[in-house]
């Protein structure tokens, strides 16, 4: 499990010493005692803070507790067999458990997973707006904006689920994570204004940040039913009618406050069946990360004295057995307007070199509207073959055509006489499909808005392959313009529970970002976990179960292939989102925080004297920390400690202007008292362009 959180708060004795206690409990018996029970819920507050007669921890930073082997059996039995638990745990290879998010919820609280508050039990504030409680159903109306807040502190880990039902005007929602008066907070609402349910964060009115959004035909008098999951740093929202996974989400989050409600905006809205349940943990192993090993070539498109390239690609793999590749190709130098035929070998033996070429599997064809043929990509479907691509378009740039084609043998191809199956802004291409929530999901790079909005990975979905919804978005790149953006050749893998979105050329014609969300519908620039040394990289399993990605491109023959393994990934200690007001910040004159990409940043004006400062505790500096960060500008980093100033990076005069991640791994020996102190400063100072930073986290 990936622990990312802010460090605002250390531990106080009294939460150390209950966590003691709590771990001493159960590591000695060999199994959990099965009479041990929740005492049921009692009218009296729960408090947001630890009391002497509670249970409750809040997040403990940084310290560990090394458990016995039997002990370490014991706590995974217990969690198993309950299935879910108070605990959000990971037990590490040295017999350590992290305290970060260990809650062991108050005496009042019942059963692990059961209800603990619906409305009838809770007192509530109306703030603006005409409501009214019958049973355990709220109506409310408000011509603005109005919010009803439980009088009653939460954790800020829990599930907070109800249903309600727009029945007019534009949005309501959910309120989590809120100050006692519910004017600042988190929600999750439905918009019909733009037909999405959104994840805001919410400011004092009109003020609020949107986190995500996830399209919705918002129906007047429609039911939402909504599954909050809160997390020390993470929000997701389930809708269990619509899909297995969140629908929308928000990572490195920072609770506003311990109450939550209902929110209505120009609207008439019902709530009903709320409820509060204790946290669920749902897994035990971290996540994986994709890593690389060395190239070996299996397919070469040149011929005698003609050198011909491969890019965008993929493979399949016939009921025979027989193994196709398909990919754009061209003779030298690269023409990628005049790329009008498909490449085709097989081989029996994914990993052999020597593929058999075979004739092109398709050439262009201007009477079906296309001007020429860019990043096949085939799934089967029922016995029958489908290759999407990219057909260009005889009009405009702006009119960009997504083609279909079938075949029953990989061999012989049918353009569908529906084509084209939608079009798309500019350069729409690189189309990706895969199976997941019970429908099928086209990804695809394009532009967010014409001429020359964000570049994005665009989706749509279908029943039958045929019939796509309308476009919606996935990941959104900083990056701006219309060709050659940062976000093609888009490939999705589903991995343990989670979907890793492949991209590129992001930097480099060589460089691949990897990207991991626990949904198949949306990733953003903090969900980074990975860089492959790849263009246009494909991921696939071979019959034994081994993984590969492969690598092509203009200035390479053919097309390369490289297993790939999935390590554990190290544990993210700690994520400083630099918006928000930390105590391990400290600035000088000239640098402030500002808003940039919609939210909070912090900037330093164009002043050599201006800096800010991070001082970050360190828990266990035995081994090198990865130091990640996103930063806009000219950048200079010092890592500053009792003896010396360590020179981390300077940019100089030549730093990014668009946002952009930079690692840099601090050895252990640098580290002094577990305290890590790094200093920001303008690179340039000359140029009358300063940098601002994002975010920060360390990785060890």
């Amino acid at each position: 499990m990936t622990y990312i959180y802010g460090i605002t708060h250390m531990p106080t004795t009294l939460r150390v010493l209950f966590t003691v206690v709590f771990l001493f409990r159960i590591s000695i018996p060999s199994v959990f005692p099965a009479e041990i029970k929740y005492p049921a819920r009692t009218s009296s507050t729960l408090s947001a803070e630890p009391k002497e007669n509670h249970r409750f921890l809040s997040p403990l930073d940084k310290n560990r507790i090394s458990l016995p082997e039997s002990a370490q059996k014991t706590l995974l039995r217990f969690l198993q067999a309950k299935k879910t638990g108070s605990v959000d745990y990971d037990l590490n290879r040295n017999g350590f458990i992290e305290k970060q998010d260990l809650f062991l919820l108050a005496d009042r609280w019942p059963e692990i997973g059961s209800v603990i508050a619906s409305i009838t039990q809770l007192d509530w504030k109306f703030n603006r707006g005409a409501w009214s409680v019958d049973g355990e159903a709220v109506s409310g109306f408000a011509d603005l904006d109005a919010r009803m807040i439980a009088q009653e502190p939460f954790p800020t880990v829990m599930e907070f689920s109800a249903q309600f039902t727009l029945q007019e005007g534009t949005s309501a929602g959910l309120l989590f994570w809120a100050d006692a008066s519910g004017e600042i907070g988190y929600t999750a609402r439905l918009d019909s204004s733009l037909n999405a349910l959104v994840l805001a964060k919410l400011g004092p009115w009109p003020e609020e940040v949107r986190l995500d959004e996830f399209p919705w035909n918002a129906l007047d008098g429609a039911a939402v039913h909504l599954r909050i999951v809160t997390r020390a740093w993470q929000i997701q929202v389930f809708c269990p009618d619509r899909s297995a996974y969140p629908i929308l989400e928000a990572n490195h989050a920072t609770p506003l406050g311990n109450y939550l409600g209902a929110y209505i905006h120009d609207a008439r809205a019902t709530f009903a069946n709320l409820s509060i349940r204790q946290p669920l943990v749902t897994e035990i192993a971290a996540p994986s990360i994709p890593q690389a090993g060395d190239y070996f070539h299996i397919y070469d498109q040149s011929v005698p004295n003609d050198w011909w390239y491969i890019n965008d690609h993929c493979f399949a793999r016939g009921g025979d057995g027989l193994w196709h590749l398909f990919g754009i190709t061209h003779s030298y130098p690269p023409a990628p307007v005049d790329e009008d035929q498909f490449a085709h070998a097989t081989f029996a033996s994914l990993t052999q070199p020597s593929w058999q070429k075979q004739p092109f599997a398709l050439v262009t064809d201007t009477s079906a509207g296309e001007n020429h043929l860019w990043a096949p990509h085939v799934i089967e479907k029922d016995g029958l073959y489908y290759m999407f691509y990219a057909a260009g378009s005889l009009l405009s740039n702006y009119r960009y055509r997504m083609h279909l084609a079938f075949s029953s043998d990989l061999f012989t191809w049918t353009r569908y006489d529906g084509n084209p199956l939608f079009q798309d802004y500019f350069d729409a291409r690189d189309p990706m499909v895969i199976r997941a929530d019970q429908q099928y999901i086209m990804y695809y790079t394009a532009v967010a808005a014409r001429p020359d909005g964000n570049h994005i990975v665009a989706y749509r979905t279908s029943d039958d392959l045929l019939h796509w919804s309308p476009r919606h978005t996935a990941f959104i790149h900083d990056t701006t313009g219309t060709y050659n953006g940062p976000t093609e050749s888009p490939f999705v893998v589903e991995y343990e529970n989670h979907f890793y979105l492949l991209i590129g050329p992001d930097g480099d014609y060589r460089r691949t970002a990897v990207y991991r969300s626990s949904t198949p519908y949306h990733w953003d620039r903090s969900d980074f976990v990975a860089e492959i040394h790849s263009h246009a990289a494909e991921v696939i399993q071979d019959t034994d179960g081994l993984w590969y990605v492969s690598h092509c491109g203009w200035y390479y023959d053919g097309v390369y292939l490289a297993p790939l393994t999935w390590k554990p990934e190290p544990k993210v200690r700690f994520f400083c989102d630099l918006g928000e007001s930390l105590d391990c910040v400290s600035e000088s004159e000239g640098a402030f925080i500002s808003d940039w990409r919609g939210t909070s940043a912090l900037d330093i004006v164009a002043d050599y004297d201006a800096y800010f400062t991070l001082e970050l505790p360190v828990s266990d500096a035995s081994n090198p920390i990865i130091l990640e960060f996103e930063e806009q500008g000219e950048v200079l980093l010092e890592m500053i400690n009792a003896e010396s100033t360590i020179l981390l990076l300077n940019e100089g005069n030549t730093g990014p202007a668009f946002p952009t991640i930079h690692t840099i791994s601090i050895q252990p020996e640098w580290i002094q008292q577990n305290r890590l102190t790094l200093r920001f400063r303008d690179a340039d100072p000359t140029d009358g362009w300063g940098p601002n930073v994002n975010w920060v986290r360390l990785i060890y």
